[in-house]
């Protein structure tokens, strides 16, 4: 279903509204089917063309983090929200009444899957990640997962007025550059239920941030892992002494959180979901559709801790499922860019072999072989 976003009636009657409507079109939804509505609620506010848009997904578990998020941001949100029973929805609406001022720049769009048991079909990760970037108004994007926090005090005003001052930025990113927002992690899991968005422990600024880094309060994000994030070379971050940004080679596991450029962005391959390779099949095909990098000197995200979402054996299940999608995804990478494409199927290969070793899933002979896919 598709809805318009419209400035007038906004309030609180026209939300009851709305969601009176979106459950009845959910209880008239028959068994096996997926209800998507884009642009399902947005609160009034205008964008322009040279905003940048947060993209995120989530359900309403994560709600109270989405809150600190948007109002971190300060700016245009366009949020894809999982949605399984009814009462998933009650209790948006009833976060919506509350906080309706800090949520007038989100547009939100709704995914009800009415076709399997949700422990029986993992979060769609993609499928959502793809909802919320399809429906971006603005020229840019920054792509986001719901437990990281970008920097206080109006951030997208801040990046907007460094692209009014530094043409060069925008033009890169028109070029296939994305701009990277290096990724700290805020070891201390504080409940939900405490969270703000000026939490005291919180960094404020790349002062903060430097100083708890160099304390090792607050250490680069998922350091264990540093395919994932240590190309943003942390140590030229922290030094500030670069341009506004500064080129980055691309290593196989980049999985950064970014700025960049609509217009002609590949899409994520939807039938990842739950545990691994979600991201990484998107960055992998950034790499070879031509798409560089550059980091971003004067900001950057922070991840605040939470309980793992997934167990063991959740892991085990999700990544088998995802290995049997692999073979789907690395036939369109070599229809799409040919020969180029052999330069990732090794990396792949040997990172789904060194998963199927770490869970006990694959054999000897890793995930590629277990299941035929090469």
């Amino acid at each position: 279903l598709f809805n318009s976003c419209r400035e007038a009636d906004v309030g609180s009657a026209s939300i009851k509204l709305q969601m009176e409507r979106i459950r009845s079109d959910i209880a008239s939804l028959s068994n096996g089917k997926v209800l998507i509505m884009t642009n399902a609620v947005c609160l009034g506010s205008t964008v322009r063309p040279s905003d940048i848009t947060i993209t995120n997904q989530f359900s309403v578990e994560k709600l109270e983090r989405f809150l600190v998020q948007v109002q971190r941001w300060n700016g245009p949100v366009s949020s894809a929200l999982y949605i399984r029973h009814i009462k998933d929805l009650l209790k948006f609406q009833s976060f919506l009444l509350k906080n309706l001022e800090s949520l007038r720049q989100v547009s939100f769009h709704l995914y009800f899957d009415n076709s399997r048991s949700h422990s029986a079909h993992p979060y769609p990760n993609n499928v959502l990640r793809n909802l919320a970037l399809d429906n971006v108004k603005t020229n840019y994007f920054l792509l986001m997962d719901i437990d990281l926090f970008t920097t206080p005090g109006r951030t997208h005003d801040g990046i907007q007025s460094l692209l009014r001052d530094d043409g060069t930025i925008v033009d890169k990113m028109n070029s296939k550059t994305m701009f990277v927002l290096p990724a700290f992690e805020h070891t201390k899991v504080i409940p939900d239920s405490r969270l703000s968005a000026d939490y005291w422990s919180f960094p404020m600024n790349k002062k903060d941030v430097k100083k708890m880094y160099e304390d090792d309060v607050t250490p680069q994000f998922k350091a264990s892992n540093d395919n994932g994030h240590g190309s943003s070379n942390y140590t030229k971050w922290i030094s500030n002494q670069t341009d506004a940004s500064y080129p980055i080679n691309f290593k196989f596991g980049f999985e950064p959180y970014v700025m960049g450029a609509k217009k002609s962005i590949p899409r994520f391959y939807d039938f990842f979901r739950g545990y691994g390779f979600n991201k990484l099949s998107w960055f992998t095909e950034l790499h070879l559709a031509g798409y560089k990098y550059e980091v971003l000197r004067d900001y950057f995200v922070f991840h605040a801790n939470h309980v793992p979402s997934y167990d063991g054996t959740d892991k085990r299940h999700q990544l088998k499922q995802n290995a049997v999608c692999a073979k789907g995804f690395i036939d369109g990478l070599v229809d799409s860019y040919g020969d180029v494409a052999d330069e990732v199927l090794y990396e792949w290969k040997s990172t789904y072999r060194k998963e199927g070793s770490t869970f006990g899933i694959f054999g000897h002979f890793g995930i590629f072989a277990y299941f035929g896919i090469i």
